[in-house]
C-alpha cells in the first residue's frame, strides 16, 4: 500500500499495483480499534476483502473523530482523480461504518456496505450513548454530529447491526428509502462484524452486498448465516 496523505488527522493509502486494472475503488474506512480505550491509531480494516471487489484504498481517522477531524474534500478529491470515472464502493465497520456511510456522497459511492454504524456518538444528539465518551469528549468542533442526511438517494447502501438495544439507539435512525436495505441480525451486539467474519459468513455477504442483483434480499439468499430481519420494506422497486 502507498502512502496518499499522511497528516496529524488522517492516514489514506493506496494498492496502486492494483490500479491500473482495477474495474473499481473499494475505500475501507478503519474503526475505532478493540479495547475500550485503544492505543495508537487506528489500523487498517478489511484491505483484503476489498482487493477481491478491486483496487483498495484505506481511510483512516487517526484521531478517531468520526469524520470530524477530517478535510473530507481534500481526501474526497485525491480517491476521485485516482478512481478517474470508475464506481467507487465504501467499507466500514463502527466508527468505519459511520464513515463509508458519511463519504459516500461526496465520492459518488455506487454501493457502501457498513456494519455496526453509529448514528451518532455527539452527546447533543445520542445523549445515552456513552461506549465512546473518552473520544467524543476530544471532539471539538462537530460537523457531522450524525448521519442525518448522508444517506443519499442514489447509493446502494446495505447495513448490518446488532439487534441488541444499545445498537437499536442508531439503526432505528437509519431512514427506511428504496436505495437502503438495513438489516439487523439477531442476538448480536457491537461486535457483529467480528462474528460474522469468524462464522465464515462475510465473504458471502460482501459478495452479495456489492455485486449481486439489487432486487436480491439477504435473507431470502441465506447468505447471512444467522436470525436476521430487515428494516426497509420489501417489494421496493430496485433503484438504478
Amino acid at each position: 500500500m502507498d502512502i496518499l496523505i499522511d497528516d496529524d488527522g488522517c492516514r489514506v493509502e493506496i494498492d496502486r499495483a492494483a490500479l491500473p486494472t482495477a474495474e473499481r475503488i473499494v475505500v475501507t474506512f478503519a474503526g475505532v480499534g478493540r479495547g475500550r480505550i485503544p492505543k495508537g491509531i487506528p489500523v487498517p480494516q478489511f484491505i483484503g476483502s476489498a482487493s477481491r471487489y478491486g483496487a483498495a484504498v484505506s481511510v483512516i481517522d487517526k484521531n478517531r473523530t468520526w469524520g470530524n477531524g477530517l478535510n473530507v474534500p481534500a481526501i474526497t478529491s485525491g480517491i476521485l482523480d485516482l478512481a478517474e470515472g470508475r464506481p467507487v464502493f465504501t467499507l466500514g465497520t463502527s466508527m468505519g461504518g459511520f464513515l463509508a456511510i458519511l463519504f459516500s456522497t461526496p465520492l459518488r459511492a455506487e454501493r457502501t456496505v457498513s456494519a455496526g454504524a453509529q448514528y451518532s456518538v455527539c452527546p447533543s444528539v445520542m445523549s445515552s450513548e456513552h461506549r465512546w465518551d473518552y473520544f467524543a469528549r476530544r471532539i471539538g468542533e462537530w460537523w457531522y454530529p450524525s448521519l442525518n442526511g448522508y444517506f443519499n438517494l442514489a447509493t446502494k447502501y446495505v447495513t448490518l447491526n446488532g439487534s441488541i438495544w444499545q445498537e437499536r439507539r442508531h439503526w432505528s435512525q437509519f431512514p427506511l428509502q428504496e436505495n437502503a436495505q438495513h438489516y439487523v441480525i439477531e442476538g448480536m451486539g457491537h461486535n457483529l462484524a467480528a462474528r460474522l467474519k469468524d462464522a465464515g459468513a462475510l465473504p458471502g455477504i460482501l459478495d452479495h452486498a456489492f455485486l449481486a442483483d439489487w432486487g436480491s434480499d439477504m435473507i431470502d439468499a441465506g447468505v447471512l448465516g444467522f436470525p436476521a430481519r430487515r428494516l426497509a420494506p420489501k417489494g421496493l422497486h430496485p433503484v438504478g
